[in-house]
């Protein structure tokens, strides 16, 4: 395996983690829009983690700079999700 994969798949790691530990924290008033969005950066992080065997994709350094710097930016901004969604991304109560 190259360097280039193990780095694409440990950084596919760390976006499948964060995802699941911000679907973790979302209540009944978490917005749908925010709730589709990590949905669907969950099943894109799942669905590179096996693109290499699914269709015989390799990474490339463009590539690599996109993931590391999504999975930067939910690392960063995990500390607003230690208890619930921020009230930004909660519904607002009629």
């Amino acid at each position: 395996m190259t360097a280039l994969m193990v780095l694409h798949e440990l950084l596919c790691g760390v976006l499948l983690w964060s995802c699941f530990c911000r679907a973790t924290r979302t209540n009944a008033q978490t917005s749908p829009p925010i709730l589709l969005s990590f949905w669907l950066l969950s099943v894109s992080a799942l669905f590179a983690t096996f693109a290499p065997l699914l269709i015989s994709w390799e990474p490339d350094a463009v590539s690599l700079l996109l993931l590391a710097s999504i999975a930067l930016v939910q690392t960063v901004t995990a500390r607003y999700w230690q208890q619930s969604p921020p009230a930004a991304f909660q519904r607002k109560e009629p």
